[in-house]
């Protein structure tokens, strides 16, 4: 009697059309190439747009993201195709089980929102910040680009501090006309106070006030090495933070062939009234002798001393 083998053959055409299948799923979902988030513009800042839940760049949240965030934790997937930024949702700066859970909650429709966003509040007007000189310091506020109003500054002192990244994210995936928060990132070029003023308008409406308005008053202090270089009949300044429970302050020594002079000093308290308020002194001094000379700051009751180095010309 001849056996029929038909049907064992019709199974195993079966299975492994399923076996090729899922093998196709997996090669798009790990070998997709992730497009890049960050782009360096003319003016030479980076600016990135971050969709929070989309770990393969197809501007959607979806059960892709989810298997692909699953293959992170397996291991089964190579970093470099997976947008890791994004996978981090609720910004404990790693992806592990915990995202899992955020994404499977996103998918079954238990949140809307993931909350990464508590990591990037918005910047209070009147608010003051605090850099050292040469330090990078953020400013974050809420935009919608769906309503045609986007965010402007100006800084009054243009020499002051540079625009480093611009940062685009997006917590609520998947729903449109959803806000962004966007981060700026800047760097403090010179020490004292400057203030950076936004205004929230739609671009071609110049004629027409503001929405919103943000103030930032910056205090940027000098730091320890600091080399600053002047020309001869120039002036430069020279800011500390004084003040505080410690009622901290300052003094200088100068050489003794006297390479510059005291202009004027200036005490900048944003709360006078208070005892125990932080304020920033600026000295202004004039450069009137050519050479490289060092000016020394020492303070107290801690005795830190921060020396700069003036190279006048």
């Amino acid at each position: 009697m001849k056996k029929d083998f038909r049907w064992m053959s019709k199974r195993v055409i079966r299975y492994t059309s399923v076996f090729m299948a899922v093998v196709m799923f997996l090669s798009v979902i790990a070998l997709a190439e992730v497009r890049a988030e960050t782009s360096i513009t003319d003016d030479g800042v980076a600016r990135s747009y971050t969709l929070f839940g989309d770990l393969n760049s197809d501007n959607n949240v979806d059960s892709l993201d989810y298997a692909k965030m699953k293959m992170i934790l397996l291991g089964t997937t190579v970093p470099s195709t997976v947008n890791l930024k994004a996978a981090d949702l609720n910004g404990d700066e790693d992806v592990n089980s915990l995202d899992l859970a955020i994404m499977g909650k996103f998918i079954t429709g238990e949140i809307r929102t993931f909350p990464v966003k508590t990591k990037y509040p918005s910047t209070g007007d009147n608010s003051s910040i605090y850099p050292f000189l040469n330090d990078t310091f953020q400013i974050a506020l809420e935009e919608n680009g769906s309503t045609g109003y986007q965010w402007d500054y100006v800084i009054s002192d243009v020499a002051a501090a540079t625009l480093i990244s611009e940062d685009s994210y997006c917590f609520t995936p998947n729903l449109d006309g959803t806000p962004i928060q966007k981060v700026w990132t800047f760097k403090a070029l010179m020490a004292g106070r400057y203030t950076i003023q936004f205004t929230y308008r739609k671009p071609w409406e110049t004629d027409v006030e503001p929405l919103k308005t943000v103030k930032c008053d910056i205090y940027v202090s000098t730091v320890n090495g600091t080399v600053i270089n002047v020309k001869q009949g120039d002036t430069f300044k020279i800011a500390m933070i004084g003040g505080g429970i410690a009622g901290y302050s300052w003094k200088y020594t100068i050489p003794e062939e006297i390479p510059f002079t005291l202009l004027s000093k200036e005490i900048l308290d944003e709360h006078p009234n208070s005892a125990d308020s932080m304020y920033l002194i600026v000295w202004t001094f004039t450069a009137v002798k050519p050479g490289s000379h060092k000016l020394v700051f020492t303070g107290t009751p801690f005795s830190q001393k921060v020396e700069c180095q003036i190279n006048v010309v």
